[in-house]
């Protein structure tokens, strides 16, 4: 059993803090306090989650879902975990102490994939097919993780295309040496929806190494052809992308959003790793009309 020494102090659900509105409107500005819950906004897990969004996915970590997927794993697969751990970290903002620790070894190059974990079906889960996607998801990289020159990749959002519902070409982004975060997508669009907007010193995630962060993505499907989709995604509740206009797909196909999957990709082509971990506190998926 592993327990990371890199954890920050004084975090908060609300990332790094300093000032915060009240309720009452008035200004709070804390020095490495945790905010009471009592203090938040009026959904303090998940404030950008719109309203009358159904739940899809709640995941704590407290083990390692088996592969096939199962019933009493939520129907979560373990589908590689030869790198996955469990691990003890108090500092865990969610749902301490256990967090998913995903090991990307020393020398890792050329986009290898060190741990995927997903539920890439949410009505096997009992949930639903729907067009727009709400994720939010705790992460924190180790203080020694080595950007890859190219970027790694987190979270799939899977949808279907002609072959059947569970393609994954829409990914979570961690891009070049500043970790510049954001989505990409490949095959249907090749495209980069990076961060475009809000503080500069979210919008990469080298510059929190070793501490973490609350990272919510909003993703509304297009419809048939058009480019009607939209992309939004806030980091540590200060938004960062905001994307109108997006082609997600270019078949009409079936525009839902039917699945996500966790799957660490260290890179594209080069690079090399350290022993550097990446730990996942809560994954937690809600799906609207």
């Amino acid at each position: 059993m592993k327990t990371d020494s890199t954890a920050p102090l004084g975090r908060s659900l609300w990332g790094i803090v300093t000032c915060i509105e009240l309720l009452l409107g008035s200004t709070a500005c804390l020095a490495g306090e945790r905010v009471s819950i009592a203090s938040q906004s009026p959904n303090p897990l998940y404030p950008n989650q719109p309203a009358g969004f159904v739940t899809l996915v709640d995941q704590a970590w407290d083990a390692i879902p088996p592969y096939p997927g199962t019933a009493a794993g939520g129907w979560w697969e373990g589908e590689f975990v030869v790198n996955a751990t469990i691990v003890n970290d108090a500092t865990a903002p969610q749902s301490p102490p256990n967090v998913l620790a995903c090991h990307v070894p020393a020398g890792v190059a050329g986009g290898v994939a060190t741990c995927v974990v997903n539920d890439a079906d949410f009505k096997r889960g009992g949930g639903g097919y729907y067009p727009k996607l709400y994720v939010s998801v705790w992460v924190k990289h180790s203080a020694n993780w080595v950007p890859h020159p190219v970027g790694s990749k987190m979270l799939w959002f899977v949808h279907p295309d002609g072959l059947g519902p569970g393609y994954t070409d829409v990914y979570s982004t961690f891009e070049g040496s500043s970790m510049s975060v954001g989505v990409r997508q490949q095959n249907y669009g090749n495209q980069g929806l990076l961060a475009n907007v809000g503080p500069a010193l979210y919008r990469d995630a080298v510059n929190f190494r070793g501490h973490w962060q609350q990272y919510e993505f909003l993703l509304t499907m297009n419809t048939g052809t058009s480019a009607n989709g939209s992309f939004r995604m806030w980091v540590d509740r200060h938004l960062v992308c905001d994307y109108p206009n997006v082609r997600w797909m270019t078949t009409d196909s079936g525009q839902l959003w039917t699945g996500i999957r966790y799957d660490n990709v260290y890179g594209g082509i080069g690079g090399s790793s350290a022993s550097q971990y990446e730990y996942i506190d809560h994954i937690y998926a809600s799906g609207g009309n």
